[in-house]
């Protein structure tokens, strides 16, 4: 069975060191603006400042700054289960400008990749690179694959 109701997604959540810089980076970098911002009280953390970015329509980035945390997390990205990172994409004439944009604003691209067509079941190839944003929080750009291709 599946599910009876449209499921659709929200906000991918992201623990950051400085929440008003990593908001001014998100609406630097991407444009994504912020929407709002108060403090929230979670479980096992306590008080933390919380602001959503807007991504797109459909999907916010929720960020959380909770005082304490280490960097010592970001050492395990391949070698523990559990979400790794966001995803987002560009059509495929934009590509070569993103890269030059991105470029230009000093960000490090940390992984270039071109997945060979067989691997997605596509006919033509899909060049995806990795970014961190301040926090080290690993962001994956791709394109030739549109959400919603399968």
């Amino acid at each position: 069975m599946s599910c009876p109701v449209k499921v659709k997604p929200h906000h991918v959540a992201m623990f950051t060191k400085d929440l008003e810089a990593t908001c001014k980076w998100w609406e630097d970098i991407f444009g994504f603006p912020k929407m709002f911002q108060n403090k929230f009280f979670l479980p096992d953390y306590g008080e933390a400042d919380m602001a959503w970015v807007k991504a797109s329509e459909d999907l916010y980035i929720e960020l959380y700054d909770f005082p304490g945390l280490d960097d010592t997390c970001a050492q395990h990205y391949w070698h523990e289960y559990g979400t790794k990172h966001l995803c987002l994409w560009v059509e495929d004439e934009d590509w070569d400008t993103l890269i030059a944009y991105l470029e230009g604003k000093g960000v490090e691209i940390t992984v270039r990749a071109e997945h060979e067509p067989e691997k997605l079941g596509k006919t033509t190839s899909t060049k995806v690179i990795f970014i961190n944003d301040p926090n080290g929080n690993t962001i994956e750009l791709q394109q030739s694959f549109r959400p919603g291709e399968y």
